[in-house]
């Protein structure tokens, strides 16, 4: 479990740079086809996703006190046609 809230906490604290904008290259990261769905506004598409984040964009800073990992996250996934 020590390893497993280690890595936890690596792959939180990595995210959060990206996001948070402490490390380039976030939108190298969405995928050509990205979904964003935002308080019941859908944006599709890596170019759209960008231009509304940064139209939007706020300063933020991520801290969390207790960084847990957990089993069981589900995503959608669709077949790339490439």
């Amino acid at each position: 479990m020590v390893n497993e809230h280690a890595e936890a906490i690596s792959i939180a604290n990595n995210y959060f740079m990206l996001v948070d904008g402490m490390i380039p290259g976030f939108k190298n990261h969405l995928a050509e086809h990205v979904v964003l769905k935002w308080f019941g506004k859908v944006i599709k598409g890596r170019k759209k996703v960008i231009a509304f984040m940064l139209s939007n964009k706020t300063e933020s800073f991520h801290t969390f006190s207790d960084i847990m990992p957990i089993s069981d996250i589900s995503q959608k996934s669709k077949q790339s046609n490439r």
